[in-house]
């Protein structure tokens, strides 16, 4: 039987060697092999790039429910947050939900320490985390309605499940 091993299978480096951050971040971004920072050998960190969290966050997909509402107009609902969004026009309302899918983000993340201890709010991170790495409105639109929507504006659709 083999000795047990304690040492990190990542890249592993001290804090205090990576104050030096450079060619950890060429490593880390450029390489795209993740880089776990430890602190007084019990708190670590991992520095990865962003196109690597977005890959192992990419099982995470969001669905947007489109409820055509009696009275006119739609509401879009996102089954991972619970949250929605109602306006006149389909548009509107995809515009609408940019804005509280944004607000939501922000409130999630500023809130954590008290999230972290719920476990539905908990379990909503990897979708928070996801929608956090949207650079702007048409990446967020694209996570939340899909690769063929690079805007607010609506795309044709039959299906119930993408706005």
């Amino acid at each position: 039987m083999l000795a047990p091993e304690r040492k990190p299978l990542l890249h592993s480096v001290k804090l205090t060697q990576a104050r030096a951050l450079s060619p950890l971040f060429d490593e880390a971004v450029l390489e795209e092999h993740p880089v776990l920072i430890t602190r007084h050998g019990r708190e670590r960190a991992v520095l990865a790039s962003r196109d690597a969290i977005a890959r192992v966050l990419a099982p995470y997909q969001l669905h947007v429910d489109v409820i055509p509402e009696d009275e006119g107009g739609f509401t879009l609902w996102v089954r991972e947050l619970e949250i929605g969004a109602s306006a006149a026009t389909l548009a509107e309302a995809r515009r609408d939900l940019l804005a509280v899918v944004r607000s939501y983000v922000r409130d999630y993340h500023q809130q954590f320490s008290f999230y972290r201890h719920l476990a539905d709010m908990a379990a909503k991170e990897p979708y928070v985390l996801r929608l956090s790495l949207a650079q702007d409105d048409a990446e967020l639109a694209q996570v939340l309605f899909g690769p063929a929507s690079t805007s607010p504006e609506p795309m044709p659709t039959s299906n119930t499940d993408a706005a």
